[in-house]
C-alpha cells in the first residue's frame, strides 16, 4: 500500500492529466445524457461506432465471438473478416452487472482513454524519466491527433485556431470510438511496454511474455497484429545486426510462438480471401501499386531513423536500449508505409497512420527532444513545453465542443426512436427479425436483442448474392416490402408515419407512437 502511495505521489501529475483526457473524451456524452433532450440514446456518431456497439451487444445475446450482429441467419455461418474478441472482453462487465450497451459505451468513453493515457505516460516516462515530457506525449497522442498529420507534419492552421477558439473539426476525438482504437490501442501500448522490458532484461520470461501479448493481438485488431508482426521482424533484425545470438534465438522463438497462438485467426483470414462472398474485398479495400510512398511524417521518421542509427554506431552508453527501442518502432513505420513496393498491395494505410505512425512519431519526437534538451542549462524550453501541453488540452476540448455542437441536433432528433426501441425490448421476443427504417436498423442491434432484415454494416465486407439488391428494392411498394420480408423471415415491420408503406395494407398493427407504427407479419 505504501509503495502504491509513493508511486502516486511521484506520478500524480500524470494521473491528473490522464483523468482530464478521459473526461474530455467522454465530455460531450456526459453533457448530453444529463440534458433535458436525452431520453435514453447517447451520441453515437464516431465512424462505425454502431457496428462495434452491436458486436458488444451480440455477446449479451449469447454470441461470444465472430457473429454477425445484424443478420440472424448469418451468425457464425461464414468466415469472419475481423474475428476479434475485444467486444467480448468489453461486454463482460456489462453482462455481469446488467449494464446496458449504451450506458457501457459512455463509461468506456472515459475509462479506456484514461487507462490509455496512463500507459502512454508511463511508457514515455520509462524512456525519459521526465514527468513533463511524459504528460506532453500522452496529451498529444490522445487529445491532439489533428495537430499532426502526414501532409503538413504539424497543422499550423489547427494550432492557430486554438487561439481563436474555433476549429473545422466535426468528428469527435479518435479515441472516442469504442473498441478500435480505444481498446486495441491499449493492447498495442501494453505490447510496447513488454517489448521495452524484453529488450532491457533479455530473459526467457520476458520473451515468452512478449510472445503471449503478440499472439493475443491476433484476436484484437487486424491492423494491430499486422504492425506488431513487422515490429517482431525488425527486432530480430536488430539482434542480428549486433550479433546477439542468444537474443536472436529467443526473439525467433517468441515470434514463432506468437504466430502459433494466432493460427486460428490466420486460418480465418485465409478462408475470407478464398470465399466467394468476400470476393469484393480486394477491389474495395486494396490498392495495387509498387510506387514508393513518402509522406512528410514518413520522411521525418526516416530521418529520425538515420539519426538513431548514427547514434547507435557511436555506441552511446546512455539510453542505449531506449534508443534501439525507438529505432525499431520508427523503422517499422517506414517499412509498413512502403511494404507495397514488394507486395504490390496497400490496404487502408490510414489506419496505420492514425493508430501507429502518429503515436510513434510523438514518442520519437519526445524522446529525442528530451535527449538534446535534458542536459541544457537553458530551461526556457520547459515553459514552451507547458504551453504545448495546455494547447493540447485546449485542442481536445475544442474538437469535442465543436463536434458536440455539430451533432447535437442529430442526437436530439434520434431520441424519437427511444419509445419504439423500449417497446421492442419489453414486448417482442429476443432473436426475432425486424424490418425498420435505415437509421433505426443500425440502432436496434445494439439497443435490443433483436436482429434486422438489413443494415449498412451487415454487409460491410461480406456480399451474399441478392440480399443487398433485395433490400434496395424493398421500399418500392408495400407488396415488394412484404414479399422480401417474407423471403427473409421478418417477424415485425416498423414503419415511419411519414413514409408508411403498410398504412393501407392488410397487416396487424401492434404498436403506435407519434413517429412509428409496428406491424406483425
Amino acid at each position: 500500500m505504501w509503495s502504491l502511495f509513493s508511486l502516486f505521489r511521484r506520478h500524480w501529475v500524470g494521473v491528473i492529466f490522464a483523468l482530464f483526457s478521459g473526461l474530455i473524451v467522454v465530455g460531450p456524452n456526459l453533457f448530453f445524457v444529463n440534458s433535458t433532450s436525452y431520453k435514453g440514446l447517447p451520441m453515437v456518431y464516431s465512424d462505425a461506432e454502431s457496428l462495434y456497439l452491436s458486436r458488444i451487444n451480440a455477446v449479451y445475446k449469447g454470441c461470444i465471438v465472430s457473429c454477425n450482429p445484424y443478420i440472424k441467419e448469418y451468425g457464425n455461418k461464414y468466415p469472419f473478416f475481423d474475428p476479434s474478441i475485444s467486444e467480448t472482453i468489453l461486454a463482460i462487465p456489462g453482462v455481469i452487472l446488467n449494464i446496458s450497451v449504451p450506458a457501457l459505451k459512455v463509461f468506456y468513453e472515459f475509462f479506456l482513454p484514461f487507462v490509455l493515457s496512463l500507459l502512454i505516460y508511463s511508457l514515455i516516462f520509462r524512456l525519459t524519466s521526465s514527468v513533463a515530457w511524459s504528460v506532453f506525449g500522452s496529451v498529444f497522442i490522445v487529445l491532439g491527433y489533428n495537430l499532426i498529420n502526414d501532409v503538413d507534419l504539424i497543422s499550423f492552421i489547427d494550432f492557430g485556431n486554438i487561439f481563436k477558439w474555433k476549429t473545422n473539426e466535426t468528428s469527435f476525438l479518435q479515441f472516442s470510438r469504442p473498441v478500435n482504437p480505444q481498446f486495441s490501442s491499449l493492447i498495442f501500448f501494453v505490447y510496447l511496454h513488454v517489448l521495452l522490458s524484453t529488450m532491457m532484461k533479455k530473459t526467457w520470461k520476458w520473451f515468452i511474455t512478449l510472445a503471449l501479448v503478440y499472439g493475443f493481438s491476433f484476436y484484437i485488431y487486424f491492423f494491430t497484429y499486422t504492425f506488431i508482426t513487422l515490429v517482431q521482424g525488425v527486432l530480430i533484425g536488430l539482434f542480428l545486426l549486433h550479433k546477439e545470438y542468444s537474443s536472436i534465438f529467443k526473439s525467433i522463438v517468441s515470434t514463432i510462438l506468437g504466430l502459433i497462438i494466432g493460427v486460428p485467426v490466420i486460418i480465418e483470414i485465409y478462408k475470407v480471401f478464398h470465399h466467394p462472398y468476400y470476393s469484393t474485398i480486394p477491389t474495395e479495400y486494396l490498392i495495387k501499386t509498387h510506387t514508393p510512398d513518402f509522406t512528410l511524417i514518413g520522411i521525418i521518421l526516416f530521418g529520425l531513423f538515420i539519426v538513431i542509427f548514427a547514434l547507435s554506431l557511436l555506441k552511446i552508453k546512455k539510453n542505449k536500449v531506449s534508443t534501439y527501442f525507438v529505432t525499431i518502432l520508427v523503422l517499422s513505420c517506414f517499412i509498413m508505409r512502403n511494404q507495397h513496393i514488394i507486395t504490390g498491395a496497400i490496404m487502408q494505410y490510414s489506419h496505420y497512420e492514425w493508430y501507429f505512425f502518429s503515436p510513434i512519431f510523438v514518442v520519437a519526437i519526445v524522446y529525442f527532444s528530451w535527449i538534446f534538451l535534458s542536459n541544457s542549462h537553458n530551461t526556457r524550453y520547459q515553459y514552451i513545453l507547458y504551453l504545448l501541453i495546455l494547447l493540447g488540452i485546449a485542442n481536445g476540448i475544442l474538437v469535442q465542443y465543436s463536434s458536440y455542437v455539430h451533432w447535437l441536433p442529430y442526437a436530439e432528433k434520434s431520441q424519437r426512436y427511444v419509445p419504439v426501441l423500449n417497446w421492442i425490448k419489453n414486448n417482442i421476443s429476443p432473436d426475432t427479425i425486424i424490418s425498420a427504417p435505415y437509421e433505426l436498423s443500425s440502432i436496434i442491434p445494439f439497443y435490443t436483442k433483436n436482429y434486422v432484415m438489413w443494415s449498412f454494416f451487415a454487409g460491410q465486407y461480406i456480399r451474399i448474392p441478392d440480399r443487398l439488391d433485395d433490400f434496395a428494392n424493398s421500399r418500392l411498394s408495400a407488396e415488394k416490402l412484404m414479399s422480401i420480408g417474407t423471403k427473409y423471415n421478418v417477424d415485425y415491420f416498423i414503419e415511419s408515419k411519414q413514409s408508411n408503406l403498410l398504412k393501407k395494407y392488410d397487416t396487424k398493427m401492434i404498436f403506435e407512437d407519434g413517429n412509428f407504427v409496428v406491424y406483425a407479419l
